[in-house]
């Protein structure tokens, strides 16, 4: 897979725990089916930092939290 922003590939080690998605879903949902659009954006671990510091300079809240397997 290829980062969105840089065009590098994103590439991670056997125990590397990276992803970085942004996707963005737009239409309708009903029992029985629904349609709409989806908008995707899949960066390198490099370019999701820069896009982090971006959001919160902007006036965006990222909220920090921690995970154990």
């Amino acid at each position: 897979t290829l980062c969105d922003k840089c065009n590098e590939k994103i590439e991670t080690d056997q125990d590397d725990a990276f992803k970085c998605e942004f996707i963005h879903v737009t239409g309708s949902s009903y029992s029985d089916g629904g349609s709409g659009k989806k908008q995707e954006v899949e960066l390198c671990q490099k370019c999701a930092v820069i896009l982090i510091s971006l959001l919160q300079t902007s006036g965006y809240r990222v909220t920090d939290s921690e995970w154990d397997w």
